[in-house]
């Protein structure tokens, strides 16, 4: 059976190359277009790029620098700079890139644009924090934003990050973008109590004539105490959850977008350390999360928004508060403030750690947007040999450093090396979060066409077909893999309602020959796949996983079945 399944594999993946061959990819790009492609696009999944910034002691750019002028440590070990760019961008809307009438694509044309993204975090923020990141968001659209730099507005609330509004620079479509998003309140917006009173209620007083009573009721006060914490607890491990699967969110639809990309969070705490998920762990995290996965997921969305380069710029609109408060409705932290080490710190590592900058109680949105918007426009590009699969995967340091001792530098400060934990819940569920995602994936390039209808064997139903196709150089075929194939293929059709309408799911997995990698490389790929549905409109979702690279492209089309 074994040997009839591998012949199988090996039958469908020599006719899926062959199909792709032949057409020479009717997706393509025409041939005086391929010196187009940015050069970040194509070292990107070899080499860990560094985005630097580099000003005198007077806070002015500094451009005139060469690759000689740079060195990089990791782990305090000087390293190659294999690739070496100065980038400036222009303030633009990325557009999508071109393809024939009725196909969908997830590529961009040009190179790297000017991107700010502006979150804003109902997730870990009370009702008046979400009130004060409102009103500084709409006094910066209404007042500062003008109609050159593009800006996109995300939102990250407990069902995950949903997009507001998409690139734009007219900001009255972002007023009215944000005006419509309701606040949401958060356990630390419940009516405060005291939770002796609770118990005490509970347990119909604390001290009687009886003393075996008396020692029940102590009993139950610490076991309520301890429910008490333990509901905290899981109310921590979910914030940090939701937050992790919307950075991996955002991160993987911006992954394919060339350039670095300045994204402002505005919210009063960041419920994790992004930092060495060991240093994670030896903050109790492991304790209570390691048994949901956590740090896989923690490891996987980190390795996301490095390739992403995304540079993230924490807007603190928290109330005055000490974050060591102490709330007498649940006799613990306030939940925004469960976070390992201090409020304050914590969102300062988090701009370190990505090349971003921490944006306090004296800084509003607007000069926070400033920051971002200066940050992208002009910076250095580094690049460093990527270690994974040569080394032991975890957490490397980085040190991006000049002889010129009147220079200030400012880049990540870390990378981990092969993070993403295979098999882990995550992976098991990424491809759901594709097809279901309010993001198109960007990480594989991916064009989508939808060929037409056919009857079903299915009585009152059509049968649609769609060819999904993977451009030339998409795909790395690692020949110490024994040149391992492994795609998944999916889409999904929902209609008016929302409600699901038909799915398609395909794996094709296998060994290729040095010629079939050849094609793979050089021709990429064409998948054909078939929905059955009746007649009405949809909204289909299509996703390709490239379970060996890791990444993910997909795309939405609209459709109406006669």
């Amino acid at each position: 059976m074994a040997g009839l399944r591998e012949r199988f594999l090996k039958t469908l993946i020599f006719w899926l190359l062959s199909v792709a061959v032949a057409s020479r990819g009717w997706a393509q790009a025409p041939a005086g277009n391929a010196g187009t492609t940015p050069s970040v696009i194509k070292v990107r999944t070899e080499m860990v790029l560094i985005p630097t910034q580099v000003t005198d002691k007077k806070g002015n750019r500094v451009t005139d620098l060469k690759k000689e002028d740079f060195a990089v440590f990791e782990n305090d070990k000087r390293q190659e700079i294999a690739f070496f760019e100065h980038v400036t961008t222009k303030a633009e809307v990325a557009k999508p890139g071109e393809a024939p009438p009725g196909v969908f694509t997830n590529t961009v044309q040009q190179g790297p644009s000017r991107i700010t993204i502006f979150v804003i975090d109902l997730l870990n923020s009370n009702i008046e924090e979400q009130k004060e990141a409102r009103k500084q968001i709409l006094d910066f659209l209404s007042k500062a934003l003008g109609d050159q730099e593009p800006v996109c507005l995300v939102a990250v609330n407990a069902q995950g990050a949903w997009l507001l509004h998409g690139f734009t620079t007219d900001p009255k479509v972002l007023i009215e973008a944000l005006n419509k998003l309701k606040q949401q309140p958060t356990d630390a917006d419940l009516p405060a109590g005291n939770p002796e009173e609770e118990i005490y209620r509970t347990v119909n007083g604390w001290h009687t004539h009886n003393a075996e009573a008396n020692v029940t009721m102590e009993e139950s006060r610490l076991r309520m105490l301890e429910m008490q914490e333990n509901f905290s607890d899981l109310g921590a491990g979910e914030r940090i959850r939701l937050t992790l699967l919307s950075l991996l969110e955002i991160a993987d639809a911006f992954v394919g977008v060339p350039g670095r990309k300045s994204m402002i969070w505005a919210t009063a705490g960041f419920p994790l350390l992004i930092n060495d998920s060991t240093a994670f762990e030896r903050g109790g995290m492991l304790q209570s999360l390691g048994d949901q996965g956590m740090i896989p997921l923690y490891q996987q969305a980190w390795r996301t928004l490095e390739e992403a380069n995304i540079a993230v710029y924490p807007l603190d609109v928290s109330e005055l508060l000490n974050p060591g408060y102490v709330s007498a409705r649940v006799g613990g932290l306030r939940p925004q403030h469960i976070m390992i080490g201090t409020h304050r710190g914590n969102l300062e590592n988090l701009a370190e750690m990505t090349g971003g900058k921490f944006c306090d109680r004296s800084t509003d949105a607007k000069k926070c947007f400033a920051e971002a918007a200066s940050d992208s426009s002009d910076y250095y590009l580094l690049g460093i040999y990527d270690k994974s699969g040569t080394e032991k995967p975890g957490w490397r340091k980085l040190s991006v450093r000049t002889p010129r001792p009147d220079l200030q530098i400012r880049a990540r400060s870390g990378y981990y090396v092969n993070a993403a934990a295979h098999d882990s819940p995550t992976e098991a569920k990424l491809m759901e979060m594709a097809l279901f995602s309010p993001f198109e994936y960007t990480g594989l390039p991916l064009n989508l066409k939808i060929e037409g209808e056919a009857q079903s064997a299915k009585a009152g139903e059509k049968s649609v077909r769609f060819l999904y196709s993977i451009p030339a150089g998409a795909i790395r075929v690692d020949g110490g893999e024994d040149n391992h194939l492994k795609l998944e293929f999916a889409a999904a059709a929902r209609d008016s309602s929302g409600k699901m309408a038909g799915s398609f799911t395909k794996l094709i997995e296998g060994k290729l020959t040095d010629a079939q990698k050849k094609q793979v490389e050089e021709k990429g790929v064409l998948f054909t796949g078939t929905m059955d549905l009746p007649p009405g409109e949809y909204a289909l979702s299509f996703a390709v996983i490239d379970r060996v690279n890791e990444n993910t492209g997909s795309v939405t089309a609209p459709l109406k079945v006669d």
